[in-house]
């Protein structure tokens, strides 16, 4: 009697079953990622979100102080005769361009964007409080980038601009304000960041103050002037936040 053939033992996955397997282990890691760095910066995005919505209503504050006060006082013999000579030479002395214009030259002192700006506001001189801080960042302090220049600027403007709430870095807490290294120069100085150390940019954007967060990639995919995108298309602006559409 012939003993019944035992199926041979299998030798192991084909190569296209680990291929499957190999994929469907790549989804699910991909899909684990994802996850967790939706609620790793779900906690900064917020605390971002909340620290914008109250910078921008101090900034408001001030901002309306500084425009509604420029607006009555009286403008200096001096201002008015460089106002004329330098952007409306021949005018009559009271045409109302040289209100408007003083007012906007009284907005650039107080809410400058650059250290260089906060120096040498156009025609009228800089705001003390602001020289005197820049100066003791030392000559160096000039090369610090961009961004870093108009979260330090900021926090000046918060903390000793005209009308300020005297608001301090240590009020604004680790998510609010740190200490952002100027270059090269070896120098440091507080600024307004958000939740995730970067500076917060911060500009005069239709004659309205505004500040924007970078968001969790660091980037801000903006011109620093207008915000407006820059390049064309650039995807890092869709995880900015701003007051404005947050």
């Amino acid at each position: 009697m012939r003993r019944p053939q035992r199926a041979s033992p299998r030798a192991g996955y084909s190569l296209i079953e680990m291929l499957a397997v190999l994929a469907m282990i790549s989804v699910l890691v991909s899909i684990t990622v994802a996850g967790v760095m939706v609620i790793r910066n779900s906690g900064p995005r917020a605390a971002t979100r909340s620290n914008l919505a109250s910078l921008k209503t101090k900034l408001d504050l001030q901002w309306k102080s500084v425009r509604e006060r420029s607006e009555r006082e009286n403008i200096p013999g001096a201002v008015r005769t460089s106002i004329i000579s330098t952007y409306y030479n021949g005018t009559d002395r009271q045409d109302p361009r040289i209100r408007a214009k003083y007012v906007e030259l009284k907005l650039i002192q107080a809410f400058p964007t650059t250290f260089a700006e906060a120096l040498s506001p156009g025609i009228l001189p800089a705001w003390p409080p602001y020289a005197t801080a820049i100066t003791a960042m030392g000559a160096g302090a000039s090369a610090a980038a961009a961004e870093t220049q108009r979260g330090v600027c900021l926090m000046l403007i918060l903390e000793r601009g005209p009308s300020s709430l005297n608001i301090t870095p240590d009020s604004l807490g680790p998510t609010g304000a740190q200490l952002l290294s100027l270059g090269n120069s070896g120098k440091q100085a507080y600024g307004c960041v958000d939740a995730w150390g970067m500076p917060l940019l911060f500009a005069r954007v239709a004659n309205q103050p505004q500040i924007l967060s970078a968001g969790p990639d660091g980037k801000y995919g903006v011109d620093y002037t207008t915000f407006a995108v820059s390049p064309p298309g650039s995807l890092d602006v869709n995880d900015n936040l701003s007051p404005a559409r947050d």
